[in-house]
């Protein structure tokens, strides 16, 4: 993804004015405003209010033909969200966001994702919710995915951010990349004794975004060489 790219407020065509991607966008002042829109695609459609009473960041993903509109006084900046150069191995980009493979695939991985996290901690139901709505609000900071491990830091209700280390079994199944429920192991230094707790939700919920940008990803978190 890069490196972090600051970029004023305003309006921006995604893909002309900005590249795609995961970004984050903090507020300056008493209240701004972001909003996602894509006049081919009602789907693509968010607006964010952000003060300094309430919610004052927001994380969100635009895709090519997005329009990104910020009002108020608010700085934006595209997060690196992974490594792509370990031991100087890139992970290949062979989909670009914006083709109908390409998204096709990433939110098939996405998705599937998702539904195990779900069916793995159907009893944890709360817990899930709050983490999914702690990734939506941008409370999910320094999202690193390595070889076998996931490390983050969550913002908790006073803004004190815990960190979660999730580990994931690597493996030589080329065929089924995602994880069971055995090959997952979790910590997080919040108080609640409950695992997994609302921040490990919110970080497993951040894998999935990361996921539909670019698939790959998984190769690279479960060690599984990418076929050319």
């Amino acid at each position: 993804m890069g490196k972090e790219v600051i970029i004023p407020q305003g309006t921006y065509k995604v893909g002309r004015d900005l590249p795609a991607g995961v970004y984050l966008v903090s507020a300056l002042n008493d209240l701004s405003f972001v909003t996602i829109d894509n006049e081919n695609d009602d789907s693509r459609y968010d607006h964010y209010s952000l003060d300094d009473d309430n919610t004052k960041q927001c994380r969100f993903e635009v895709l090519k033909g997005d329009t990104l509109k910020i009002e108020g006084k608010a700085k934006i900046k595209r997060v690196t969200e992974f490594a792509v150069n370990v031991g100087n191995v890139e992970i290949p980009r062979t989909y670009s966001v914006g083709t109908n493979e390409s998204v096709y695939i990433g939110k098939t991985i996405s998705d599937q994702w998702n539904i195990n996290i779900n069916k793995f901690y159907d009893n944890a139901r709360s817990r899930l919710y709050r983490g999914s709505e702690y990734m939506r609000n941008g409370k999910v900071q320094n999202l690193l995915i390595g070889k076998g491990i996931i490390t983050a830091q969550v913002c908790g209700s006073e803004n004190t951010p815990y960190n979660v280390t999730i580990r994931i079994a690597t493996t030589n199944n080329s065929k089924n990349l995602l994880p069971t429920k055995e090959q997952i192991s979790f910590e997080c230094d919040c108080p609640d004794s409950a695992k997994p707790c609302k921040h490990i939700a919110a970080v497993l919920y951040s894998v999935a975004n990361e996921l539909k940008e670019n698939p790959y990803v998984l190769n690279y978190l479960r060690n599984v060489p990418i076929s050319k």
